[in-house]
């Protein structure tokens, strides 16, 4: 798997991305939001009586009656006796054994064989959309050999604007084609297709779901009246092309669009649409989606395990720990591993939310994790062994989750955890450096005391930017900024975020060429704000509300949580002067810690789970801010997590203060909302405040001192509250962050 990289504008972009693109699917390297590699579409296609999509069995050849070869007394090596002798319990426990062996055995090969299916696969779609792509772009191949060398930065920033522009020049001649035929439904679904896949590995604000949605729609529209037709004539939906009866909707799965049933190719575009609507944060909307593939099929496996990660964002446990008890029923091939982690969210959450317990759970996790080792242990085939690192890692943090929170035993809680780690980081290249540092030090060296032009940026307060490490505490303070009625939480898909290239490129071009600095500036900031309007107007006309009297109010502040932005702190301040910059800090080696143990979405936070790579990328965290302190004094308002904890009411007055607006009672209600949360602290925001995450790392201090000696000198903070009007109580007063 290519590694993603934090670009110099703090948003995760592929250096190199692994993506399948078929005329029928899509299926990219991402996690939580898609099935990692090819499981999306690979889900049961080599289990009992399922035919894989290169096979032309027909359903006649499954009927063949069972021969059964009745051996002779004298043909040795376990044969059955012939009848009338007499079989001891020794000899029949022996025979029993002998044949639980040889069909371990030649389950073992037929696995790893399948795999080894699974990467030819891989690598010949990979093949296939390469070629696609050149053909219809017109591009021409030069050879590596004949490029220039370049600098890490150059080759970093080369790579993440290939894989931006190859997207583009594909959409665009997607949209082209389905600008030409407007009625075909297969077009359509390339196109929606496409526009998903970019919105999954290019953060900008999710610029064209609304767009990928609405053609979603019109090729459901397409498919149902054909669907309609064949009903109507007294034909199967059930059938694909090519005449091959199925027994299930799961069996299609990987099929090409054009391979599959009307009734699979519905599913697909369902289920689909559902995980847009989820990255869109239309969640009730995602759940609908899910539901109509499943009213096709009910078990169709892709949508069952998808609406089950929207019902744990949506607060509805128990629905998620039906769906993913089923998954885990009929994936017997394990390759929606998203089942696993998922019902161990719900189970920690509390126990009867899944029938029967974490002994659902546990019992196949225990049997799985030998069988997938060996299996990765003898794969020689790069994707293969990638997907088996990933299942290795979902089923480790699985069993990490129910020692910690279930059986208290932090001796094999840790030993699932660091395992899980080092699998994952095994099949990664090595952290480098290098492009950390290098991005740090620009950002220093441009951003420099004096560099900002005075009179310049727009006056707007609407945006509330922010930032800060990782598990930090980030959601807690956006829910409670979330509840005051006239401000709304926009998640981590930033606008601003998503705008920055264009931003940067504008600066430039206005300070190089002699533009009007202030009108660009000023263009910019607006940009931003209409564009957040625009995204809220969006999800707001797609969400169940609470209290319509208030469904028609305009948000005066939108809070933008992407936490990386505290690299991007100068563009901020340059655009917008006067908006509030909240850096909430939590505890070091918590935070750390916490963002040791949590799976992210693959990408710029995949060294989080080594401790030299998370070390420096703390550490260089710790460096940028106390930078900003120190050419912006002041400008970035510090946000201590263990004073929300501590003191909420007074913390909570003094935030809504900062932001201009009046008070609210609601506020102090933040975690009895009804909001879906998508995010890692999804379960444990609902909680409202808690103590429980203080000093938790302490329960594992003893491993962990490797990584407390990496961090060094920062594994201690002393930071305080700086909300202008808040006063910390007496008793906290002399209390900082660090402090152990």
């Amino acid at each position: 798997m290519a590694a993603e990289r934090n670009g110099s504008d703090g948003v995760a972009t592929p250096s190199a991305t692994v993506s399948i693109k078929g005329p029928s699917m899509t299926v990219a390297f991402t996690l939580y939001f898609v099935i990692p590699l090819v499981c999306l579409g690979l889900a049961s296609i080599f289990g009992p009586g399922v035919i894989p999509a290169n096979q032309k069995e027909t359903a006649k050849s499954r009927s063949v009656p069972l021969q059964v070869n009745v051996p002779s007394a004298a043909s040795g090596n376990g044969a059955a006796p012939l009848m009338g002798a007499k079989v001891t319990d020794e000899q029949h426990r022996q025979r029993q054994e002998q044949k639980k062996q040889r069909k371990k055995k030649n389950n073992s090969k037929k696995i790893k064989s399948q795999y080894e299916q699974v990467a030819h696969v891989v690598e010949e779609r990979k093949r296939a959309v390469r070629e696609k792509v050149r053909l219809r772009t017109g591009a021409t191949q030069q050879k590596q050999s004949s490029k220039p060398k370049q600098n890490v930065k150059q080759g970093r920033r080369t790579g993440e604007e290939a894989v931006k522009t190859e997207m583009d020049k594909t959409i665009a001649t997607l949209k082209v084609e389905y600008q030409k035929n407007p009625n075909d439904a297969f077009t359509m679904i390339e196109y929606a297709d496409a526009l998903r896949e970019r919105d999954v590995m290019i953060h900008d604000g999710g610029r064209n779901q609304l767009i990928a949605i609405d053609v979603y729609h019109n090729a459901i529209s397409q498919i149902r009246e054909r669907r309609q037709q064949l009903v109507n004539e007294g034909r199967p939906t059930n059938v694909p092309p090519n005449g091959v009866t199925v027994l299930d909707l799961n069996q299609e799965l990987f099929f090409d669009l054009r391979e599959k049933s009307i009734d699979g190719l519905l599913c697909s575009v369902f289920s689909n649409l559902g995980k847009l609507y989820f990255m869109a944060n239309m969640f009730e909307k995602s759940v609908a989606a899910y539901n109509e593939c499943l009213a096709i099929d009910e078990d169709y496996l892709d949508a069952l395990t998808f609406r089950g990660s929207t019902q744990i964002v949506l607060g509805k446990y128990k629905e998620a720990g039906s769906d993913y008890t089923r998954v885990l029923e009929l994936d017997q091939n394990r390759l929606f591993m998203d089942a696993f982690t998922g019902i161990s969210k719900v189970l920690a959450v509390k126990e009867d939310n899944v029938a029967g317990g974490w002994e659902t759970m546990v019992k196949v996790v225990e049997e799985l994790i030998p069988a997938k080792e060996q299996h990765m242990n003898s794969m020689v085939v790069p994707e293969g062994k990638a997907l088996l690192a990933d299942h290795l890692k979902r089923l480790h943090l699985a069993m990490f989750t129910y020692h910690d929170v279930k059986t208290k035993d932090l001796k094999l809680a840790w030993e699932h955890l660091s395992e899980g780690m080092r699998v994952k980081m095994s099949v990664l290249p090595p952290y480098i450096r290098a492009i950390e540092e290098q991005r740090l030090n620009s950002v220093i060296q441009v951003f420099h005391e004096g560099f900002w032009s005075p009179n310049v940026g727009s006056q707007d307060r609407t945006p509330i930017f922010i930032i800060g490490f990782v598990r930090s505490g980030s959601t807690l303070l956006e829910r409670v900024l979330d509840a005051h009625p006239m401000i709304v939480g926009t998640g981590e898909d930033s606008v601003f975020n998503g705008r920055l290239g264009e931003i940067r490129d504008a600066i430039v071009e206005a300070t190089t060429q002699g533009g009007d600095l202030g009108a660009t500036v000023n263009k910019l900031a607006d940009g931003v704000v209409k564009e957040m309007m625009e995204r809220w107007k969006s999800i707001d006309a797609n969400t169940e509300k609470e209290d319509e009297s208030t469904s028609d109010v305009e948000p005066l502040r939108f809070a933008d949580k992407m936490l990386t932005n505290y690299n991007n702190v100068g563009f901020i301040h340059m655009l917008f002067p006067n908006a509030l910059i909240l850096h909430v800090a939590r505890e070091p080696m918590d935070t750390i810690f916490s963002a040791f143990k949590h799976d992210f979405p693959s990408g710029g936070l995949d060294y989080t789970s080594d401790f030299s790579g998370l070390a420096h990328m703390y550490n260089d965290y710790r460096a940028i801010i106390e930078h900003w302190d120190r050419v912006l004094p002041g400008r970035i308002t510090h946000v201590r997590y263990q004073d929300m904890v501590d003191d909420m009411p007074g913390v909570a007055r003094a935030l809504i203060d900062a932001t201009g607006l009046e008070w609210h009672e609601d506020v102090l209600n933040f975690h009895k909302k009804k909001h879906a949360v998508n995010t890692l602290s999804t379960t444990q925001v609902r909680k409202g405040v808690y103590r429980d995450s203080l000093q938790s790392w302490k329960k594992y201090e003893a491993p962990l001192q490797p990584l407390v000696k990496l961090v060094g000198d920062r594994v201690k903070y002393d930071l305080k509250t700086t909300l202008p009007s808040y006063v910390p109580p007496s008793s906290l007063s002399d209390e900082r962050v660090g402090t152990q």
